[in-house]
């Protein structure tokens, strides 16, 4: 077994109610330079995640990734709130209200990538590149359930270039 001595458990839990409004997880702002976050989201079905350099708002500018979303049977990318879909996957399953299931997300590359698990890199199952108008770092992590589902969020690990950053929930 690996052991990453930069890896760090946070206990910070976000719980999303059954409306479709958004919320900064991580506490504000994600540390200067992340470019990968690890989580565990426990929900019956669309756990969003919005994505944004610039705002904190429901419907600022953001890239925003559903997940489990149509009744836990597919996944998207859109490039902003209710935006058109960059991309979707089947995804069936990949959510559950009674166990917490871990997922990844990383930016790097020009890529937003999503996938499963506790290794950034493995098991994705979304990609899209970043456009010109989404080239912004990411400052801020938002999400939320709805459409009748509720969440409890825990983001375990920030990174940067794949190294993990304790001031994650900061």
């Amino acid at each position: 077994a690996t052991v990453n001595l930069h890896a760090v458990e946070f206990q910070r839990v976000n719980e999303t109610p059954n409306r479709y409004a958004y919320q900064l997880l991580v506490g504000g702002r994600l540390p200067e330079g992340t470019n990968a976050v690890k989580f565990t989201v426990a929900a019956s079905n669309d756990a969003h995640v919005g994505l944004s350099g610039v705002s904190t708002g429901h419907h600022g500018e953001k890239n925003e990734l559903v997940l489990g979303g149509w009744g836990n049977t597919q996944s998207v990318i859109r490039g902003a709130t209710q935006g058109p879909e960059l991309v979707r996957v089947d995804t069936p399953n990949l959510l559950s209200r009674s166990e917490a299931r871990p997922l990844w997300i990383s930016w790097s590359d020009h890529h937003l990538r999503v996938g499963k698990g506790t290794v950034v890199g493995q098991d994705e199952f979304m990609r899209v590149p970043l456009e010109h108008g989404h080239t912004t770092p990411f400052k801020y992590m938002l999400a939320s359930t709805g459409f009748g589902s509720t969440g409890d969020w825990v983001v375990t690990e920030c990174l940067k270039d794949g190294e993990g950053d304790e001031s994650c929930t900061a």
